[in-house]
């Protein structure tokens, strides 16, 4: 990937030396919301993969939670040339970065559980620019390849256990009045696949030189994950004033703090399902790959500033 850009990179600024007639940068920023939503649920069994939530009388409801991981806060930095009034070419940085999105959550009397992530990346786009004429007011579009550069995903996962639910499933005893506290934070790094870029805009002049713009873009991406690792783990179990269970991160085998996915699952893969006999606790687990959708719709503001 990064030889792709290095390539793009040189042909950038060879065009630019040899054919450009304006040349600028453009800084902005603004506001993804999710498009194209997936349904999302926890990875966590523990949690489930939906909204569910019970009262006091055993009423219940459940509900999927829809959305993508794109949404959130961007900020661009372009810098672009145009060949003539009504072609141009641009590359583009972005750096985004998603407020908590809850994939799932789970609340009974005497059962809560929720896990949240926050995402960001940073990601090269490569466009071109169309564009009509005018002095004062113009408008453009740009259509571009999304090369991404890095990233990752942070989970925030917290159960409070009062039914013994947990302590059964960790200890193996039916346990009245235990109750269990969890808590999950981990990372997750991106194996990338391209995305496509279409942004339409409006420039105002306010001057000869800088221009003000308002533009709507929509980002097409898929990241498939790459490996995770929990970096901070806690789950006590208690009845009354007696500690069952304390552990902490140093606690888990490495099975249970590292996973790498994978296309293909083998005989020789690390999966405690597929693999019981051979499983190895002090090696991290190898699982099947799956596909994060952020698919996003960007209302942003900005300047420009033309040499």
């Amino acid at each position: 990937m990064k030889t792709y850009l290095a390539l793009f990179l040189f042909l950038f600024l060879f065009v630019i030396n040899s054919h450009a007639q304006k040349l600028y940068v453009q800084l902005s920023g603004g506001y993804a919301i999710s498009t194209s939503s997936d349904d999302l649920g926890s990875p966590f069994s523990e949690i489930g993969g939906f909204d569910f939530s019970q009262d006091d009388n055993g009423n219940f409801t459940a509900n999927p939670v829809y959305g993508t991981l794109g949404k959130g806060y961007k900020v661009n930095f372009g810098v672009g040339f145009l060949l003539n009034q009504s072609l141009g070419f641009e590359l583009q940085a972005t750096y985004a970065k998603s407020p908590r999105i809850k994939l799932a959550e789970t609340n009974t009397p005497t059962y809560k559980a929720i896990h949240e992530v926050v995402t960001q990346r940073l990601v090269a786009v490569p466009q071109i620019v169309f564009s009509s004429s005018g002095e004062k007011l113009r408008w453009y579009n740009k259509t571009g390849i999304i090369l991404p550069i890095t990233g990752d995903s942070k989970s925030y996962a917290v159960i409070d256990d009062d039914e013994g639910r947990l302590a059964k499933e960790r200890l193996g005893l039916d346990i009245e009045g235990a109750m269990t506290d969890v808590t999950i934070e981990g990372i997750s790094t991106a194996r990338f696949d391209l995305g496509f870029r279409n942004t339409l805009g409006l420039e105002y002049a306010l001057t000869n030189r800088i221009g003000l713009n308002a533009e709507v873009a929509y980002s097409f991406l898929v990241i498939r994950i790459k490996q995770s690792e929990i970096t901070d783990y806690a789950q006590q179990t208690n009845v009354g004033n007696l500690t069952l269970l304390d552990e902490t991160l140093e606690d888990l085998p490495l099975s249970d703090k590292q996973t790498y996915y994978s296309d293909e699952l083998t005989q020789n893969s690390n999966n405690i399902d597929l693999s019981p006999d051979t499983f190895d606790t002090t090696k991290a687990s190898d699982v099947l790959e799956f596909k994060n959708n952020y698919n996003n719709l960007t209302f942003q503001l900005g300047l420009s500033f033309t040499f």
